[in-house]
């Protein structure tokens, strides 16, 4: 399977190619811009197995085009957001720009060249405050983020809902 990974040297990123190394038959490309991950990170999977590693930022359309057009991706595994809560709030523009924006073109590429399976890291943020007795988090409650992080991942649920990717 030709696997593409983005944000692949974050935290849940590189757990996930940790484990899809473990299929010698996997081809991996990892996308990571290193903005909130560390190049260590990728040093350290290499220790696990082979894949391809890119070191862009997905607001690099250009380059992000040609990885697709040189690739036949059969799935996209997006992990790459802004992540922090209080920047979101201080700069909700970078949010809706890098994570839902940047998104829905990543979205638009896997139209483009028919990669029909898309899996995408959300966040408990778009369910907003819960109840203080509220230990878990049903995914049928509905989405009330209150903060534009939480509010840019769930523009993206809705899109890929539109998508049907869903």
């Amino acid at each position: 399977m030709n696997i593409l990974v983005t944000g692949g040297a974050g935290y849940i990123g590189s757990h996930v190619i940790k484990q899809l190394l473990k299929n010698h038959q996997n081809r991996i490309t990892v996308i990571d811009s290193f903005v909130t991950s560390f190049e260590d990170t990728i040093n350290t999977l290499k220790l696990f197995g082979k894949f391809e590693f890119i070191n862009l930022d997905l607001n690099d359309w250009s380059s992000i085009q040609d990885i697709f057009r040189n690739s036949n991706f059969d799935v996209v595994i997006h992990f790459a957001a802004s992540l922090l809560v209080g920047e979101s709030v201080v700069n909700p523009l970078k949010y809706y720009i890098n994570n839902t924006c940047n998104t829905a073109k990543l979205i638009d590429l896997c139209n483009q060249y028919s990669v029909n399976n898309f899996i995408f890291s959300s966040t408990a943020a778009v369910y907003g405050e819960t109840d203080s007795d509220e230990s878990l988090i049903n995914e049928s409650k509905k989405n009330n983020p209150i903060s534009p992080y939480g509010s840019s991942k769930s523009f993206i649920e809705q899109i890929l809902k539109d998508n049907e990717y869903a």
